[in-house]
């Protein structure tokens, strides 16, 4: 993306990045999809063509870029100030049209209200990524969630441990250790109607599958009286809505993350914990600033053969300084498991921590950290 064809404004309307109706109806949705479709030909029959823009005092996309995020502090999640960004119809040859032609095209399938929005569109946007962020564009230009357009993905997240859920009202409750685990809806709204019981005192992230499976199979919950969560990865956004709703419905329980000793891991704790900045419209309603990091951590990972050691990428140095300088400005004892990775140059991952432990005492010194509270804030 050139900065000749997108140039972030002021917007002079007063906290533009809180203005996201989540409320929205579907009656609303529409009328905001053809208010755009208007402004947008109204310009383009006027002849300024130099000028179309994705931005205009009623019609504002707001910037998604890291230099209109700021955290405000440990205890709040990523947020948006009041740049807007704007994109001109002609600049590089006439390639940027096509980013046009890819919101128009999300915006068309969501006024026909297809659930398919995905599908539909895979065959004429390539790559995958770009209907992401055709998706994210819409999302700032209508100032609406994306449940409120209709799209839901794919959820990879999953939940275990002392929980049950009732999906809707006078509908059966499901234990969650029922079948091992309980696979999580892609559907967002689904998940907001969800209602909760519980015995658990913790609530447990887990970055991995194979990690979440090895405490599944450990009985970890009846160790540490717990509800076990894992993403398999980055947090796609139904795991972080259902983490909320676990969250407000139990704000006694601290929230527990467990990822690798690595940079990667790190930003996948600073998404669930503050959010994202490419989300930042959505993100501090998924938010759970009270998460803290439980492992692994420097002192779990003494006396781990040399094998278990990996040395830092280009890529992991680069990222250690943008969450340096990005979430973690707040947050010192985080920071200082990022200046050991540095100082050391290496890094590992959560299964480092069978070579220390075993296999057998790998979810008993978990369940001791986690009862004596020995995490990082």
């Amino acid at each position: 993306m050139d900065a000749a064809d997108v140039e972030d404004t002021e917007c002079e309307q007063d906290a533009l990045a809180d203005l996201v109706d989540f409320e929205a109806t579907p009656e609303e949705v529409l009328n905001r999809i053809e208010h755009c479709i208007s402004a947008f030909l109204e310009e383009l029959s006027c002849g300024r063509l130099q000028s179309i823009q994705t931005a205009s005092s009623l019609l504002a996309k707001v910037s998604r870029e890291s230099n209109n995020a700021y955290l405000a502090s440990a205890n709040e999640g990523i947020r948006l100030q009041q740049a807007v960004q704007t994109r001109s119809l002609v600049q590089r040859q006439g390639e940027s049209a096509f980013h046009f032609v890819r919101i128009f095209k999300v915006l068309e399938v969501v006024h026909e209200l297809l659930r398919a929005l995905l599908a539909c569109l895979a065959a004429s946007m390539q790559p995958v990524q770009d209907v992401h962020e055709a998706i994210q564009d819409c999302v700032s230009l209508l100032r609406v969630p994306r449940s409120c357009l209709n799209i839901c993905c794919s959820s990879r997240g999953a939940v275990s441990g002392l929980l049950s859920i009732q999906e809707h009202v006078d509908g059966p409750w499901i234990d969650c250790r029922a079948s091992g685990y309980k696979a999580l809806p892609g559907d967002c709204n689904a998940i907001l109607n969800y209602c909760f019981q519980t015995t658990a005192q913790y609530i447990l992230v887990v970055e991995k599958d194979a990690i979440f499976q090895r405490l599944v199979e450990d009985s970890f919950c009846e160790l540490a009286p717990s509800i076990i969560v894992t993403a398999k990865g980055m947090p796609d956004l139904s795991t972080r809505v259902f983490l909320r709703q676990l969250h407000e419905a139990f704000p006694q329980l601290p929230v527990l993350g467990l990822v690798d000793w690595n940079p990667s891991g790190v930003a996948i704790l600073g998404v669930y914990k503050w959010g994202s900045v490419r989300m930042g419209l959505e993100s501090p309603r998924y938010a759970v600033p009270s998460l803290t990091w439980l492992g692994a951590c420097h002192d779990m990972l003494e006396g781990a053969d040399e094998e278990v050691w990996q040395p830092l990428t280009d890529r992991d140095r680069v990222m250690i300084n943008n969450l340096r300088n990005g979430v973690l400005l707040h947050n010192d004892a985080w920071s200082q498991e990022l200046d050991l990775m540095e100082e050391w140059d290496c890094k590992a991952e959560l299964e480092a921590l069978y070579n220390v432990y075993g296999f057998a005492g790998f979810s008993q010194v978990l369940a001791r950290r986690v009862v004596e509270q020995t995490y990082l804030r």
